[in-house]
């Protein structure tokens, strides 16, 4: 990650575009989001260092924010029934007084 942001939230041109797509491709970064400013700028990269990857261009840091972390994937696949582990099982059956003067120290 580089580059600049106003105090406003504005994100600001960045240079070295070809060596940062480079650098991005080289540990398996596909998606790279761009300065709205450097969308130009694509045009002078070979078109070879291009290919299969994609840009998202912002300018403003909500923008940013908003495209680095929205999901991949669907939004079921992401929320899985999870088992109750054999102590949260076990838990269930502690009386409440009891487990609450055992947590607080006090005697039984």
């Amino acid at each position: 990650m580089t580059g600049e942001v106003t105090l406003r939230g504005r994100v600001l041109q960045i240079g070295g575009l070809k060596e940062k797509i480079l650098a991005a491709k080289r540990v398996g970064i596909y998606t790279v989001i761009l300065p709205e400013r450097n969308q130009k700028d694509l045009a002078d990269i070979p078109k070879h260092l291009l290919k299969g990857m994609t840009f998202v261009f912002a300018d403003t840091m909500e923008e940013v924010l908003r495209a680095a972390l929205r999901s991949s994937e669907p939004e079921e696949s992401r929320v899985k029934p999870v088992k109750l582990l054999k102590s949260a099982k076990l838990l269930k059956r502690v009386p409440m007084r009891r487990s609450v003067a055992v947590v607080a120290g006090t005697p039984r």
